[in-house]
């Protein structure tokens, strides 16, 4: 999965969660997320096979949480999250 991709899904979940009047705190650490991972030179999928977790940690705005969604997109191409957004 690229990083495009990753970071359009991550807008998504931000965008789902500001429309369940979810947290501001939650929503701006999904788009803060999103834009890092927009932005980065190295897909992420090659960060994790050589660092892992903390490779992805190690990224700013990507926190315990968010390294974990970012690698079950990495192997699975979905998060359970995703189900809910509407396409």
């Amino acid at each position: 999965m690229t990083n495009a991709r990753i970071a359009q899904v991550f807008e998504e979940v931000a965008a789902l969660l500001a429309a369940q009047e979810a947290s501001p705190y939650r929503v701006r650490a999904w788009r803060q997320a999103a834009a890092t991972i927009a932005a980065l030179p190295r897909e992420l999928a090659d960060v994790f096979r050589d660092h892992g977790r903390a490779g992805l940690e190690a990224l700013p705005h990507i926190g315990r949480h968010l390294a974990a969604v970012i690698i079950e997109l990495v192997r699975t191409g979905i998060i359970a999250m995703e189900r809910g957004i509407p396409r």
